[in-house]
Parts: structure tokens; sequence; C-alpha cells
């Protein structure tokens, strides 16, 4: 996105530039259909399914026996959806429209943040391996919530050097928070209607707080005439994650659990 802006006037990206990007990432497509198309079942699935035990009716059985585990995925998928989107796709809009910077610097900044979040991503994996999902989770939700307002403060009126550096330091919870909640959600759900459970509870929060970050985060400032607003979005959505993770009781992933010298990986208890 950064290149093609550099090399196309303003008309040209807004006519047709911007498909490039979305082309160029064809063969990453190919290659992520190549790589899940050799991603193994886990064992208790493959079980299940030779033994004929799937839920013929997944979603029916799903509300019907885990209503409360579906609504906690989307607890916290909404503070996963809302920190991810923020960070992936408003900033950067917030960067031009508030700050007043220009496209290709801020698309060339964005692009280093994500990289950055990209590379912290295996750290924050070790982490949670070492001390646990909540502990991880609960520290990526305060950072979200506290570090958010201070950020964007940061992002308007101090040059473009300091608004990257808070986009950064803001940036840190996306790694947090998404690694966390990844094992969390499968653990929640029994094994008959887990994908079912996870896919419905986490699309819900997509649709309500990912997609539309970006565009609440404008529709605040327009509403309020504060450009720092959207801070409140990003706390609320902080807010629902950690009420929801207080009512997760067990079934929380850490590596000590699996730790085990002989017999196959056990399969985590749902939280009740």
């Amino acid at each position: 996105m950064a290149t093609t802006s550099a090399l196309t006037s303003d008309v040209q990206m807004t006519s047709w530039g911007w498909r490039i990007p979305f082309i160029a990432g064809l063969p990453l497509l190919l290659l992520c259909l190549w790589l899940r198309s050799r991603i193994e079942d886990t064992p208790e699935f493959e079980e299940a399914a030779a033994s004929s035990a799937l839920a013929k009716s997944p979603v029916r059985e799903l509300l019907s026996s885990q209503p409360l585990q579906v609504l906690q995925v989307f607890g916290l998928g909404i503070a996963q959806n809302a920190t991810g989107y923020m960070v992936l796709t408003y900033v950067g809009i917030h960067l031009v429209r508030e700050g007043g910077f220009g496209q290709t610097s801020v698309t060339w900044t964005a692009a280093g943040v994500i990289v950055f979040v990209a590379c912290l991503m295996p750290i924050a994996g070790l982490l949670v391996d070492r001390f646990g999902s909540r502990t991880m989770l609960t520290i990526g939700l305060l950072w979200a919530a506290i570090f958010a307002y201070p950020a964007m403060s940061l992002m308007t009126g101090h040059g473009l050097a300091v608004a990257g550096l808070a986009f950064a330091f803001f940036a840190v919870c996306t790694p947090l928070i998404q690694v966390s909640t990844a094992p969390v959600f499968p653990e929640l759900f029994d094994s008959r209607v887990r994908l079912t459970g996870v896919a419905l509870g986490f699309n819900l929060a997509t649709v309500v707080a990912g997609g539309t970050a970006a565009y609440i985060a404008t529709w605040l400032i327009d509403r309020t005439g504060d450009p720092l607003s959207p801070a409140y979005f990003l706390i609320g959505a902080s807010l629902i994650g950690g009420l929801t993770l207080v009512t997760i009781r067990g079934g929380l992933y850490k590596s000590s659990d699996y730790a085990q010298v002989d017999g196959p990986r056990p399969e985590m208890a749902p939280a009740r």
C-alpha cells in the first residue's frame, strides 16, 4: 500500500491504485490456503468423527448446552476485534484526517507498526506459554484501556515521529490480546460443537466491533467534535473483555497444563 501510494497520485490512488495491494496479496492467499489444507484436526475431533459422535445439529446443540460460552467468546472477541482493527485500519486514517500527515508517510508508518506487531506475536506466544492466558490477556486489556487515550493524544500536534512511536506503543496490546485469546476460545467448548461455538461467537463480535471499528471511531469524532473520542471506544471494548474474563473460571490455557511425560495431550475442561 505504501509503495502504491508513493507511485500514484491522489486521483489515481482513489480511482484504481487501491486495488493493486489486493491483487499483490493473491500469492499470500494461495500460500495460506496451502498451509491451511495441511493442518491436522485435533485427536478429539478425529475420535469423534470416527465414532460418528459429531453433533447432527451443532447450532441447536450449542445454544442449548453452552450458550454462556458463546457469550464469553463474543465478549472477548469484542475486545480483540476493537483493538486489532483500530491498529490495522483506523489509526492510519486518524493520522491523516486528524493529524494532518501525508498519506504516503502515514502508510509507511502504519506498515512499520504492523511489522512490529507481527514480530511481537511469537514473543507474546512465549509469554502466554510461560504465564498463562489469563495473566497475559489481563495485561493486554489493561494496556489497551490505560494507554488508548494518552497514545491518541500524542498522535496529533507532535510530529509524525512522536505519533508513530505512540502508535507502536499502543499497538503492543494487539499481540497480547490476540495471542492470549487464541487458545482460550476452543477450550471453552466441547469437541462436538467447538468449531460452531468459536465461529458463532467470534464472527458476531467481528461484525459488531471489528469491521465497524473505523466507522465507529469517525462517527464518535463527528458527533462529539473530540478527536480523542475513539479512545473511549477502545476503553469500553477493553472493559467488556475484562468483565467477560472474570466470568471464565477455568479452562484457560497454560503450557504447564499439557506438560506430561507419557500419554496424549488432554482436552481442557470447558469453563462452567
